[in-house]
């Protein structure tokens, strides 16, 4: 049965942008399809829905057409990486100092001492195809254009775009409005497929901390699909979809999709830990094993990036 909410968002006591929330149970759960609209303004926040997209072969093309991302480490998530903690930090950093008002971006000092010119967050499991937007530097592409892997290697991104192109089905199937908006607003040369999307973000056993998405569409809704790693045996427990400002958490689980004006609110996750903790399938690094990068929940996540909005 839909349940659908109608609340207040919160204005005190929320957490700081870059903060994780490791304690939720103050939120309430959330288990089944429900609706969230902001009483405040009446504007949907919102839509969850449980088992929408089955495994299938588009599932099996997505996942191993993109398997090599899912263990490599980023270091530019900002405040989605989290308040700065060293055991988040690539091994080359010997120090770091403090460069500006934010927590969670740093410089760091070299193994040999040396200030590095570049700033950079935690370390996160957290990669992203479809188009992009990056600023001029030396011998890298720069401007709006499809990522790196999908350039490097066009057939998989060419496997990869069924199932995107299912997500959009699946958003125009909950909400046509949000859809036909996404379709809108979207520059048609940025565009994944036939979806409504320029961008998805691949997230792979990885805890996000408080923040919002700034580097998105105005008035786009993103939308997350859950899997689970069929070939990684180390399952998990907890990863809920978390919105602070109305203190609920979304249990999403494989084949869960949830819709979210993720611009406009807070949103992170809830930590994720090993259904048995003393059983590890496979060999990780003390650092992935400590901070629990090695479980089998994968998120997609599709958006539309500022820069690919279409302009008169």
């Amino acid at each position: 049965m839909l349940e659908v909410y109608h609340l207040e968002p919160l204005t005190k006591n929320l957490p700081t942008v870059g903060e994780f929330i490791d304690d939720i149970s103050e939120y309430q759960i959330v288990g089944n399809d429900c609706d969230l609209y902001d009483a405040s303004t009446g504007k949907l926040v919102a839509k969850f829905r449980k088992n929408k997209i089955k495994e299938n072969k588009n599932i099996e093309n997505f996942v191993e057409s993109n398997r090599p991302l899912f263990n490599r480490l980023k270091e530019s998530r900002g405040a989605a990486a989290g308040q700065i903690d060293k055991n988040k930090l690539r091994a080359s950093v010997k120090d770091i100092f403090k460069i500006n008002n934010t927590n969670y971006r740093t410089g760091y000092v070299k193994q040999d001492g040396t200030k590095s010119k570049t700033s950079i967050c935690n370390l996160s499991k957290s990669n992203t195809i479809g188009y992009l937007n990056t600023a001029c530097r030396g011998g890298y592409i720069s401007g709006t254009h499809l990522s790196r892997y999908n350039l490097d290697y066009p057939e998989r991104y060419k496997r990869s775009i069924p199932l995107i192109e299912d997500i959009s089905d699946v958003l125009k199937e909950i909400d046509k409005s949000k859809y036909d908006n996404n379709l809108k607003i979207l520059d048609a040369k940025y565009k994944i497929g036939d979806s409504c999307f320029s961008t998805v973000t691949i997230n792979s056993s990885w805890q996000s901390a408080s923040h919002t998405d700034t580097n998105n569409g105005s008035d786009s809704f993103a939308v997350m699909l859950v899997l689970t790693d069929y070939k990684n045996d180390n399952h998990y427990t907890g990863g809920h979809f978390l919105l602070p400002e109305f203190k609920m958490a979304f249990d999403v689980r494989d084949g869960d999709v949830i819709m979210c004006d993720t611009q406009r609110y807070l949103h992170c996750n809830a930590p994720l830990e090993p259904l048995e903790k003393n059983k590890i399938v496979g060999n990780y690094s003390a650092q992935v094993i400590k901070n629990n990068w090695y479980l089998n929940r994968l998120s997609i996540v599709c958006y539309i990036k500022k820069c690919c909005i279409y302009k008169n």
